[in-house]
């Protein structure tokens, strides 16, 4: 699991939580096409280049086993 406290340009802060799902059945849907362009299955070593930036940062982190990281604080996105 991993949790990223993120703040964008306009200073609205969020909290992105990510975890791995062990199993599941069907297909993922995207139930906001006016905000998401479309969902899919990807390496998360390498995500689409279109990934939004703090989903990328926070694979990034996930990637070097850190449970939490801040992205958009007015630094670079730091594991703590």
């Amino acid at each position: 699991m991993h949790v990223v406290h993120h703040r964008n340009g306009d200073e609205e802060a969020r909290i992105g939580f990510f975890f791995l799902a062990d199993n599941w059945q069907g297909q993922p849907t995207n139930r906001e096409p006016h905000k998401c362009a479309q969902l899919l299955w990807a390496d998360p070593a390498n995500p689409p280049a279109n990934t939004v930036p703090y989903t990328a940062a926070a694979l990034a982190q996930i990637a070097k086993q850190q449970p939490f990281s801040l992205d958009g604080w007015g630094r670079s996105p730091v594991g703590l």
